[in-house]
C-alpha cells in the first residue's frame, strides 16, 4: 500500500510538472515578441 501511495504521488508530481511546463510554454509563446529582445540582452551577459 505504501508503495502504491508513493507511486501515485510520483505520478501526481509528474502531472503537475507537465501542467506547469505547458503553462510556461504557453506564456513564452505569448511573450515571444517582447521576450526575444530581452533574451538577446541576457545572452550578451551570459
Amino acid at each position: 500500500m505504501a508503495f502504491h501511495k508513493g507511486l501515485s504521488d510520483k505520478i501526481k508530481i509528474k502531472a503537475s510538472e507537465a501542467r506547469s511546463m505547458a503553462f510556461y510554454k504557453c506564456l513564452r509563446e505569448k511573450d515571444k515578441g517582447k521576450r526575444s529582445s530581452f533574451n538577446g540582452i541576457l545572452q550578451v551577459f551570459a
